[in-house]
């Protein structure tokens, strides 16, 4: 499976499955703003997947975490 295909598994398809998309899932306006920011680009790391990526910044309802 490629980083894609995760991400979107992870993001609004997981939200879909909750039942929670209206809310969760994907960035738009509206939405509650959780999400996180990696140490690499995903996209273009060499090794795919979130267990060799880090997260660098947390955020849950658009604040950053500490």
């Amino acid at each position: 499976m490629g980083i894609e295909e995760m991400l979107i598994g992870f993001t609004i398809n997981g939200a879909k499955q909750l039942g929670i998309e209206a809310k969760k899932g994907s960035i738009e306006v509206g939405k509650d703003a959780d999400f996180l920011v990696f140490d690499k680009d995903l996209l273009t790391a060499e090794h795919e997947g979130f267990s060799y990526n880090l997260p660098r910044d947390v955020y849950f309802g658009g604040k950053k975490m500490k």
